[in-house]
């Protein structure tokens, strides 16, 4: 069996960008409880220039950007839009498999239907671009 992996970097962030496009270019993070405290889960390109890393606290966080727009990071929203992500790409591939947060796996059995891996690979670029990922 032939598969191929789609890897969408920080989609969590990329998700929250395409809900609300006026956050695009912001310094934004996706934030979660962890052991009583708020932390950053995800954070996008502009909050981790100025300084923003997974793991810190919130508080540090908006010490360090303090226009920092902050969201809560919610496992389940991410599954059900890979999830989404993997069906829209049925067309393609016959099957697919979560790597929750930032990815899946597709079947690449049937690359020779739509010209070869290369080509595949290119639809299935095409696939997500068409969606608003990266």
């Amino acid at each position: 069996m032939r598969r191929g992996y789609l890897h969408v970097t920080r989609f969590p962030v990329q998700r929250k960008v395409i809900e609300s496009p006026p956050l695009a270019g912001q310094p934004l993070a996706l934030v979660e409880e962890v052991r009583g405290q708020r932390r950053v889960a995800f954070a996008s390109t502009s909050a981790l220039k100025a300084g923003v890393r997974p793991g810190m606290t919130l508080t540090a966080a908006t010490a360090l950007e303090p226009e920092l727009r902050h969201f809560p990071y919610r496992p389940q929203d991410e599954t059900q839009a890979l999830t989404a992500l993997g069906e829209s790409l049925l067309g393609l591939c016959p099957g697919f498999q979560r790597d929750a947060p930032e990815g899946l796996w597709f079947d690449a059995g049937a690359a020779r239907l739509v010209g070869g891996e290369p080509e595949l690979g290119a639809r299935v670029l095409e696939v997500c671009a068409e969606q608003g990922y990266r």
